[in-house]
């Protein structure tokens, strides 16, 4: 009962593969992907776990590759089908070293058919072997007599099953070719078992061994059996079973057994329980009656027990088909339902247990690999061995034991298998197999000079006894079986680095494991590299300029090189690279979770001149300061908005004389002499100033008064300013002491518009005239203000960034531009940045194509005049838009810009910042609340500039959603006294709205908060994003709930992730900190010169069924018998655990703690929700240019059953369960919607 159960486990795992099989703690995962080099490696490159090894592989060499000495090679197909290289038929016949590696590369193909995003290389590998096989199923001998010869048929059970009619690839052509070629190995099998087989009465029956029925390796190997020969005839024959199926037999009735009899005969023969290792060979006759000379081996010098029988050596290559074998023989068990408590699958079993566990014992734990001869390390040294003419001195240089490339490929293949096969256990054999495949790559690598790779390392060939006198004691053909054959033999020569060559065998050996390691520890990743970079690259030589490397997946890659220490190279965001110089490289490919680097690379370039950086001698900018004194005079200010008594003279020539009150409460008057002149109604802003009404000068002044405006002068010194709504071309206005009868100055104001502002010296109570004596003026106000009167003094600083063109040119979204305070070591008074799309290098799809956003170098405005000596100007590229985007929305703070050219600014101190900028369309200065504070509809292209007070410690943005924007600077001028002060807040303490707790202060918050799992938090202060990485850690997510649903029992949770990731005061969020140095617990936050707002109560949104709040007053922590909890949640609440970071349905009886926020049910009629799902929603920019969201679902275990999905898909939409209960982490669609089960 026991058993059918692990055999029912064991075919569900088959079956769903990757997807649905239980995943392993993470610590045993990661202890198969570490393996160190060994220092002697020859290789050229170190394993990458962000490289897909066989597809490298297979482009490398499926046109080249030897077997043995001989050169072959498949056909080379594009992704359209286009064949690109023909075939190398070094081989007239159906070959077992080509047919191996083609069934390595036919199987890469079967599995990777499956993807869509893996159709440019599957089908490409599926046409190169079906092209050979084509060629040669009917190339085969099925006479038998040669197993080897057999084997190559494997290669059509996979090509048949891509070319059947529900095939991915199917083709009639081929499918009917595949039945030839396998109705042909189905001959050469039975022809084998009728003449190359064991008899009955040889040496080792008549003393006990069962050995009768076993397969002769090849026929001129007679009574021989072969390790090599199990994986090319036992294994097949089982294959061979299961295709033919119900429709016959392939030898007999039992088939079965005689295919189990090969592989347990052998066993039997040649297993060594002491050392846990298998001899190469066994002579049933024990050297007598032997047609190749099996008397020569040294194994048979004894003369008692099984070892008669038996080559003397353990080699590595041998016993590696046989591991091999064993695993297909289960394989081929299960698919034929033999129950795996039949005592055939439990024999097969048992030998696969022992041999795996033996292998492990002699793994070399340096290098991952396996030694030529098993159970001998590197200082095993031959130095003699005769199979050379004796007449001669010995020509044998001493060769040294070498780990082994082929063998090692074979036994990683074959573990790597078992594991997933459910045959071996994973945890006692993962970091096996992983370092042997690891190994590989560590130490055979070899690159071929032009993007591809060799493997070297491997043993051509080997084998035991020959047909002649040659096979005799120094003869050529001499193979004994001694270690010393193995490293000295005429056959078993290992193929150098030196030789640029592959051969077959470890070829087709290490498809098959890379094979096996990409679908069981690489499925998961979005994307991998399709080839590593080679060491180095000379681009001095031929006109290539470039280096390149592709990663391909399920998802779409995003690019960047770096250089050697880690620094981005600008711009370099594609697959392919131009190097600006010679030096070392490494590229870096990201999507989603996965992010995958490259190896590095040195890179020669073509020593070419560089043109000189325009950025070089350039200065990131300087702040001026100013000190400025003002006397206590107020100014007196007239404004024309109301009609006085006597206005408007009726005959255009008498005068009536009116007066105007300041607005200041001054009682200082202006009179004014009217002669049909008027007020009229005419808005505009000037300076910030908004003003409704002018007045209207119809004609000249004259002696008389008429149209002279006059006062009397409330000081001695004074500045008068006028404010123009409009004047005729040319006018001239007059300043004139009518007490002291003389003309004091005279301005000329612009035809439109204007401020003019002059300084004049009078006597006390003077009357002072301003008239116009040639033509038309429109006033909309006249300003006095007193210089040195009576008042205190007030002394103030102004600090000013003014753009210059030796400035350098801002980059996007860093905050080098500073105005800082000259006067206490350059201290950051405001910090501004040069806003713009902060992802892709800046780039994104505006729904008219692509754009890239940036700041354009300073430069002098010539179209304009300037403004106060602002003239030169960063301008940005384009228009501001937000997230989505759109423009911004009044009010409404997620709105704000993160595209196009926006300016942040930031304070450090409370005061007043003048902005000066241009622009041809609209304009917003806001705070981070999206608070307008200035306004303009549209603009003219000249300099104008906008004050407005600052708070500190917030954040300001400047932009437009329509024109590009310049900036030419802008001056703060910090209030004389900055509050101070410092306020603790507690989580279990009372949040006291009193003037102890608001104004301006350093604020140390207590309250836990735990990384990378989610808290709620609402502030009565503003955060912004640098000081949210500051407190929280670079990487911390922060959400705000959007939407809230329930759905029978189910509350569908709609998460927004907004760009600018920073704290609103009162708003209730979601937070998941990111770890810092390994900290776990956030214990308290600090941040400096921060308002506490008395006016700001916690903020409700109200999302459909629940509301998002955050805990009332903030903290009251004044729940009855609940000591520190400010609130209890009512039934039907959602309230988020401060212990594991998940959301839980309130029963009543839970209670949450200050400064957290929660989700409040609302009274609908709606019931409440028993389950949650929860969703984050970001913003991805599509192709087309229009915005998508993606939805990250966290799911609880509790809250998997409760999504209503209809199939859960890959991201190539493939169906791949029904439910994401069980499924691994990892990238899917359900309902829809992208969806990371974590």
């Amino acid at each position: 009962m026991q058993n059918n159960l692990l055999r029912k486990g064991r075919e569900l795992c088959s079956r769903l593969d990757v997807f649905v099989k239980k995943v392993l703690p993470i610590f045993i995962l990661l202890a198969g992907h570490c393996v160190t080099k060994a220092q002697t490696t020859e290789s050229d490159f170190s394993f990458n776990d962000g490289i897909r090894y066989s597809q490298w592989v297979i482009n490398s060499r499926i046109n080249s590759f030897n077997a043995n000495t001989t050169s072959v090679g498949f056909a080379v197909y594009d992704d359209k089908g286009n064949q690109t290289k023909g075939r190398i038929d070094g081989k007239s016949v159906l070959d077992y070293v080509p047919g191996l590696v083609a069934k390595g590369i036919i199987e890469a193909s079967q599995y990777y058919s499956q993807y869509d995003w893996a159709q440019a290389w599957a089908k490409p590998w599926y046409l190169s072997i079906e092209d050979y096989g084509n060629a040669f199923c009917d190339k085969y001998n099925s006479l038998g007599g040669s197993l080897d010869d057999l084997n190559a048929a494997k290669l059509y059970l996979p090509l048949r099953e891509l070319s059947a009619t529900n095939g991915k690839y199917s083709n009639t052509t081929t499918y009917g070719k595949t039945k030839t070629a396998l109705d042909n190995a189905v001959t050469g099998l039975y022809n084998h078992n009728t003449s190359c087989i064991i008899p009955a009465g040889t040496v080792a029956e008549t003393e006990g061994y069962d050995v009768t029925g076993g397969w002769w390796h090849k026929k001129i190997y007679n009574n021989q059996m072969w390790l090599d020969g199990q994986y090319m005839g036992g294994v097949l024959l089982a294959q061979l079973i299961n295709y033919k199926g119900t429709s016959g037999h392939v030898i007999d009735a039992t088939d079965w057994d005689i295919a189990v009899k090969q592989l347990n005969i052998i066993w039997n023969m040649c297993w060594n329980g002491t050392d846990q290792l298998m001899y190469h060979a066994f002579d049933a006759n024990a050297g007598t009656s032997s047609d190749s000379h099996s008397e020569t081996w040294a194994g048979l010098s004894s003369k008692e027990g099984k070892s008669k029988y038996l080559s003397s050596t353990y080699w590595a290559r041998a016993c590696g088909w046989y591991f091999l074998a064993l695993v297909d023989m289960l394989e081929e068990m299960d698919k034929a339902k033999i129950p795996a408590d039949d005592d055939r699958y439990i024999k097969i079993k048992e030998h696969l247990e022992g041999l795996a566990k033996g292998l492990q014992r002699w793994q070399d734990e340096t290098t991952g690999g396996w030694y030529q001869i098993l159970n001998e390390k590197g200082d095993f040294i031959a130095s003699d061995y005769k199979n050379y003419d004796k007449n001669k001195s010995n020509p044998h240089k001493p060769t040294s034991n070498y780990i082994e490339s082929s063998a090692t490929a074979i036994f990683a293949a074959a573990y790597l298998k078992a594991i997933r096969l459910g045959y071996l256990d994973e945890g006692t054999y993962k970091g096996t197999a992983c370092k042997a495949y690891q190994c590989i790559i560590n130490q055979f690598f070899a690159a071929d000079g032009s993007d591809g790779m060799h493997i070297f390392g491997s043993c051509r060939s080997a084998g035991l006894g020959n047909t002649g006198n040659t096979a005799l004691e120094y003869g050529t053909k001499y193979r004994n079986g001694t270690k010393e054959y193995y490293l000295l033999g005429s056959d078993v020569s290992r193929v150098a680095k030196s030789e640029n060559i592959t051969e077959g065998k470890v070829l087709g050996a290490f498809i098959l494991a890379a094979t096996e390691y990409e679908r069981q520890y690489q499925a998961n990743k979005e994307i991998l590299f399709e080839k590593d970079l080679a060491p180095s690259y000379d681009l001095t030589k031929g006109t290539t300029t470039t280096i390149s490397i592709k990663a391909s997946g399920s998802g779409t890659p995003a690019y960047q090189w770096y250089n050697e220490d880690g620094t981005k190279v600008e711009g370099a965001t594609s697959s392919t690279f131009s190097p600006p110089l010679s030096g070392k490289y490494y590229c870096e490919a990201s999507c989603g979770e996965t992010k995958i680097t490259s190896s590095k690379t040195y890179v020669t370039v073509k020593e070419q001149e560089q043109p000189e950086d325009p950025e070089k001698d350039k200065i990131e900018g300087e702040t001026e300061m100013e000190k400025i004194t003002t006397g206590g005079g107020t100014p007196i200010v007239w404004t024309f908005t109301e009609k006085p008594t006597g206005f408007n003279s009726t005959d255009n020539k008498s005068v009536n004389d009116v007066q105007f009150k300041s607005t200041d409460g001054s009682e200082t008057i202006m009179t004014y002499g009217s002669c049909k002149d008027d007020i009229e109604l005419s808005s505009k802003t000037i300076n910030l100033i908004d003003y409704s009404h002018h007045l209207k000068i119809n004609g000249n002044a004259d002696k008389n008064g008429k149209r002279w405006m006059k006062f009397n002068a409330p000081s001695e010194k004074g500045t008068i300013t006028i404010v123009f709504a409009g004047t005729a071309k040319g006018t001239s206005t007059s300043i004139y002491d009518q007490t002291a009868k003389k003309e004091l100055t005279t301005i000329t104001p612009k035809a439109n518009s204007s401020v003019t502002s002059i300084e004049i010296t009078t006597t006390k109570g003077n009357t002072i005239c301003i008239y116009d004596t040639t033509g038309k003026n429109y006033i909309y106000s006249v300003i006095w203000t007193p210089i040195g009167e009576a008042g205190s003094s007030s002394t103030f600083y102004k600090y000013t960034y003014r753009v210059a063109t030796n400035y350098k040119t801002p980059t996007l979204n860093n905050p080098i531009r500073y105005i800082k305070d000259v006067n206490d070591n350059n201290k950051t008074l405001v910090s501004m940045k040069f806003g713009g799309w902060k992802h892709n290098e800046g780039t994104y799809n505006n729904g008219s194509g692509s754009v890239t956003d940036s700041w354009a170098p300073a430069e002098e405005n010539k179209n304009s005049t300037g403004l106060d000596n602002f003239n030169v100007c960063f301008t940005g590229k384009s228009d501001a838009k937000d997230e989505t985007k759109e423009n911004f929305k009044e009010g409404e703070p997620f709105t704000l810009p993160v595209r196009g050219a926006f300016m942040t600014m930031e304070p450090t101190k409370n005061g007043k910042i003048t902005a000066y900028v241009m622009h041809s369309g609209d304009f917003y200065a806001t705070n981070q609340c999206g608070t307008v504070l200035k306004k303009a509809e549209t603009g003219t292209g000249d300099v104008v500039k906008y004050e407005f007070d600052v708070k500190a410690g917030e954040t300001y943005y400047l932009f437009s959603n329509t024109s590009a924007m310049s900036f030419c600077g802008a001056s703060f001028i910090p209030d004389n006294t900055q509050p101070s002060g410092t306020i603790g807040l507690s989580d279990i303490k009372a949040y006291t709205e009193t003037a102890n707790a608001a104004g301006y202060a350093t604020i140390t918050l207590n309250r836990t908060l735990k990384t990378n799992q989610w808290n709620t938090l609402t502030l009565p202060f503003y955060m912004t994003e640098d000081e949210v990485k500051t407190a929280f850690g670079d990487g911390t997510q922060i959400i705000i709930l959007n939407k809230a649903e329930t759905a029978g029992s189910v509350a569908n949770l709609q998460f927004v992730y907004h760009e600018i990731q920073n704290i609103l005061a009162g708003y209730p969020y979601l937070i998941k900190p990111k770890a810092m140095d390994a900290i776990e617990t956030i214990e308290s936050i600090t941040v400096n010169g921060k308002h506490l707002d008395t006016a700001t109560s916690p903020i409700s949104i109200n999302c459909g069924n629940y509301t998002a709040k955050g805990t009332p007053g903030y903290s009251t922590a004044d729940v009855p018998n609940k000591t520190g909890y400010s609130i209890n949640y009512k039934a039907g609440d959602i309230f988020l655990s401060d212990g594991n970071g998940k959301l839980y349905v309130s029963q009543g009886s839970s209670y949450g703690k200050g400064y957290r926020s929660y989700i409040e049910k609302n009274n609908d009629g709606t019931a409440a929700a028993k389950s949650i799902t929860m969703s984050m929603t970001g913003v991805d920019d599509g192709d087309q240019g229009t915005t998508t969201s993606i939805s990250f679902t966290e799911l609880a275990p509790e809250a998997i059953q409760a999504i209503r999905a209809n199939g859960v898909y890959n991201l190539n939409g493939q169906k791949v369960a029904n439910t994401t209960d069980g499924l691994p982490k990892g990238i899917y669609i359900v309902n829809g919607q992208k969806t990371i089960v974590k």
